[in-house]
């Protein structure tokens, strides 16, 4: 509940429209009255679900530290409690529970030992156990596992048709991996393979900016004018990292930021997307949504 909360916190901060019910803004006579008027004590009040908050706040923080696995089984714990009586949530929720909070209350400039109070202590513990053993899991397992397995395909194949199998791997790079196979609305940039260092690809959502910039024009003799323009500028959130040559996959923020690679939003050129990204399109899609 406490993930629900204060995610709703933060998206009533940004905008109160952004925590109510999408059955309530049926027509723009609604949307006016509660972007002007809006009241959580309302009678007719309702909010989105956590499930719908985890994806607002996803978008909002260019991330979550969890995957969408992980974000299912925290709203499946909370529905569980709220509405079906079952037993507290296990450790795994609670854990994944306080890496989203820490999340929330960065963005929130909040302290947490205040936040927390008299558990403050146990959260930090819970939070350092949670952030090694993801560390151990990546480092350890998933990293070094897949550099192992790929040194075993070389000591049996040999180094000539092991070269081979890394170079046909590599070039069934982009059809093996699939944005669709990793995430709705996916798409894909190339980024350097912590296990083997071949080029693999992050996978996330994709926001467009608007910039104006300026270009110069000379219009007399040592004279020069500033033409503005606007440009489109696309960022990736990431939240899947997978390599085609040593098979590593990395499912959340979390586990890219334990393997140094990027985990929060950042600018990518449209090229780098592929040819399947068309950042015009991207953006009259993004105003159609806020419109």
């Amino acid at each position: 509940m406490a993930v629900e909360l204060l995610g709703k916190a933060v998206l009533w901060r940004t905008n109160p429209l952004l925590v109510v019910a999408p059955e309530l803004l049926k027509d723009s006579a609604s949307v006016v009255k509660i972007a002007g008027d809006p009241d959580l004590r309302g009678q007719r009040m309702k909010t989105i679900y956590l499930a719908e908050v985890l994806k607002r706040i996803a978008i909002l923080l260019g991330g979550l530290p969890l995957d969408q696995k992980k974000q299912d089984r925290l709203c499946d714990t909370r529905n569980g409690g709220a509405h079906a009586g079952l037993p507290g949530p296990s450790r795994q929720a609670l854990e994944d529970s306080l890496s989203v909070l820490d999340a929330l209350l960065a963005y929130l400039d909040m302290d947490p030992d205040e936040f927390y109070g008299d558990l403050a202590s146990t959260a930090a513990g819970l939070r350092a156990e949670y952030r090694d053993a993801i560390d151990a899991h990546v480092q350890l397992e998933s990293v070094m596992g897949a550099w192992v397995a790929l040194q075993k395909l070389r000591k049996s194949l040999g180094d000539a048709e092991f070269e081979d199998l890394c170079r046909r791997r590599y070039e069934a790079t982009d059809e093996d991996l699939a944005p669709e196979n990793f995430g709705a609305g996916f798409f894909r940039t190339p980024y350097a393979c912590p296990a083997c260092s071949e080029e693999g690809r992050l996978f996330g959502s994709v926001e467009v900016d608007d910039r104006v910039e300026y270009d110069h024009e000379k219009v007399g003799p040592g004279d020069y004018e500033a033409v503005p323009y606007v440009s489109l500028v696309p960022s990736l959130i990431p939240e899947v990292f997978a390599c085609n040559v040593c098979k590593l996959v990395l499912r959340s923020a979390a586990e890219l930021a334990a393997a140094d690679l990027p985990d929060t939003r950042f600018e990518v050129s449209e090229g780098a997307l592929g040819p399947d990204f068309d950042a015009a399109e991207a953006a009259a899609s993004e105003s159609g949504w806020r419109d």
